[in-house]
């Protein structure tokens, strides 16, 4: 495999981790629509007409509910995340994999296996996992926040819960309200719930079907987002683009074939970014590509949520790569020998 080949590969895998987020997404589409069944049942069982007459008993029944569905959402995501990385990972491996060992065979070393190169990868999956699990961005929550918490956030976007769990319920509460304010009744409220999630606000709020909101309702209608999940839809790009930057780190380091020296690489059009955050920050991954390659302790942290800019390792020319396998003696004290006896024998 060639430099240009190697590029070329990571490129292709880096597109096809986009195919995976959205299988996630799809799943989890699922767990939505059965946690806002939850709700609407509930809220289907409320007084035939209207809302208004709703009990505080019935209110508390619907918040139960909410409460139920929002956290099958959260394991179901919690769950999720970490496996969709590690299919990720694989495909990011295997074109290093292949770049190793193609030199390996041409060098005719037998000391190197594959068996023993996939090992080093299956320790940087596990070290990925929990770097994610731990991972801290710049506005202080975790992944176990940005999924668990109910609580509102601080400063600017106050009046807004910081997790998919607290966003869920304050959604669907607020469409529920604004039906609500609108006189609608139970059983189409409860209709409301189930194509919001389906099929977004858009759906719901056409023309024709909730006509202008009466004075005071507008604020409810404000709070209702364009989709439901698109707070989880950002923590799945988010953790999924962030471990792969990680990954291309790591995969850098523990390559023999590497210079040591990483390309910031700007991506356009990656399917995993649906909400078009990537672009408003796109000078600025623009500016971090412009000023590659960096040392590893000088490579740019995660940029923004849904940043899908990949860390690309440089490699050695092929040619110099081989040579240094075909002249390697174990025991020698050379780069190649220390990388065998420190990260490739480490792993096995």
């Amino acid at each position: 495999m060639t430099v240009v080949e190697y590029q070329d590969a990571y490129k292709k895998s880096h597109s096809l981790n986009g195919k995976i987020a959205i299988k996630t997404m799809k799943d989890l589409k699922a767990v939505f629509v059965e946690s806002g069944k939850l709700a609407a049942d509930q809220v289907a069982k409320t007084t035939s007409a209207g809302l208004s007459d709703i009990t505080s008993g019935a209110w508390s029944s619907i918040e139960k509910q909410l409460q139920s569905g929002a956290d099958l959402i959260s394991e179901a995501l919690e769950k999720a995340t970490p496996l969709t990385i590690s299919d990720a990972y694989k495909n990011l491996l295997n074109v290093d994999n292949k770049y190793i060992m193609d030199a390996v065979k041409v060098a005719g070393v037998t000391e190197i296996t594959k068996l023993g190169i996939e090992n080093i990868g299956v320790g940087i999956n596990f070290t990925l996992l929990q770097i994610q699990a731990e991972r801290i961005y710049s506005d202080g929550y975790t992944f176990s926040d940005r999924v668990w918490n109910t609580f509102f956030t601080k400063g600017d976007k106050k009046g807004l819960p910081s997790g998919v769990n607290g966003d869920y319920q304050y959604r669907i509460k607020n469409l529920i309200l604004t039906g609500q304010a609108q006189g609608r009744d139970s059983i189409d409220i409860a209709a409301d719930i189930q194509e919001y999630i389906l099929k977004g606000k858009d759906e719901v709020f056409k023309e024709g079907r909730y006509g202008k909101l009466i004075p005071g309702t507008g604020q409810y209608k404000r709070r209702i987002t364009k989709l439901i999940d698109w707070r989880a839809l950002r923590v799945v790009r988010s953790e999924l683009n962030a471990s792969l930057q990680q990954a291309g780190i790591m995969e850098g380091v523990v390559n023999p074939g590497s210079t040591k020296l990483f390309d910031w690489v700007k991506t356009s059009g990656n399917p995993i970014d649906i909400s078009g955050s990537h672009n408003a920050s796109g000078l600025r991954c623009i500016d971090l590509q412009r000023n590659s390659p960096y040392k590893q302790e000088d490579v740019p942290s995660y940029q923004h949520p849904s940043c899908s800019c990949s860390i690309r390792p440089q490699l050695k020319p092929v040619k110099d790569f081989q040579n240094e396998l075909k002249d390697w003696v174990p025991g020698n004290n050379s780069e190649l020998d220390n990388w065998y006896n420190d990260i490739y024998l480490e792993a096995q």
